[in-house]
């Protein structure tokens, strides 16, 4: 880290990444066997799941952080 300290614009990004839980919902529901003998329970408990993460939850994200440190220089090799 001290090699860094002579670089005046380090910088940390953090991006967040939705984690699109209702097109995951919409996927687990498709794998219950309707009609089976256990379907109703399935699917009393994805709905239920559903309902309890849209009321306490409007997004959900998964944060990724980055170091973000310049170029010595613009030329840059292909070689290594």
């Amino acid at each position: 880290m001290a090699s860094l300290a002579e670089y005046n614009d380090l910088s940390i990004h953090s991006l967040h990444i939705d984690l699109e839980l209702a097109k995951k919902i919409a996927l687990l529901s498709q794998d219950i066997e309707q009609g089976q003998g256990t379907s109703p329970l399935g699917n009393y408990i994805v709905s239920t799941m559903k309902s309890r993460l849209e009321e306490e939850v409007s997004y959900l994200f998964e944060y990724k952080h980055y170091l973000v440190v310049p170029l010595k220089s613009v030329n840059v090799t292909s070689d290594f």
